[in-house]
């Protein structure tokens, strides 16, 4: 669907998402033109799954951009992330929850075990949204504000 935050969970311990994803249509980040309704995604962010604490929250621009894109840094010990968009249209969408990889943790000093790193692996989950109304962007701004 194309409100669905994806999240990629990267080997070194970043993150990225893009608003929508093929063979979905992604989300379109119009801005206003005079002719178009602006639609576009105004804010994504991210929040520790486990203590509900905003991890990263960006603000987008519609101008020059195809999608709505963020890249971020994975906090040692996290282990799984929720991402959160709003739609100046459709308002707020969740994204299904993440388990973060071993590579978001500190490294560890032993080098005699083998580590979840060793596999190489990243992970995209995708899957079902929830859309709350217009009230629940108050409560996302003040849940954003209280964790910056």
């Amino acid at each position: 669907m194309k409100h669905i935050p994806y999240i990629t969970v990267n080997e070194d311990g970043t993150g990225s998402i893009i608003v929508g994803v093929e063979p979905d249509p992604v989300h379109p980040m119009i801005g206003s033109d005079g002719i178009t309704d602006p639609h576009w995604i105004t804010e994504v962010y991210v929040v520790d799954a486990d203590t509900g604490k905003i991890i990263t929250m960006k603000s987008l621009d519609p101008t020059g951009v195809d999608a709505a894109t963020m890249e971020f840094d994975i906090p040692a010990g996290t282990e799984s992330i929720v991402a959160y968009e709003w739609c100046n249209i459709h308002g707020l969408w969740e994204s299904p929850k993440v388990e973060t990889t071993t590579a978001a943790a500190a490294p560890s000093s032993d080098t005699s075990s083998s580590s979840a790193m060793d596999g190489g692996s990243s992970s995209t989950n995708a899957g079902a949204c929830s859309t709350t109304t217009t009230a629940a962007l108050g409560t996302a701004a003040a849940i954003v504000a209280a964790n910056m």
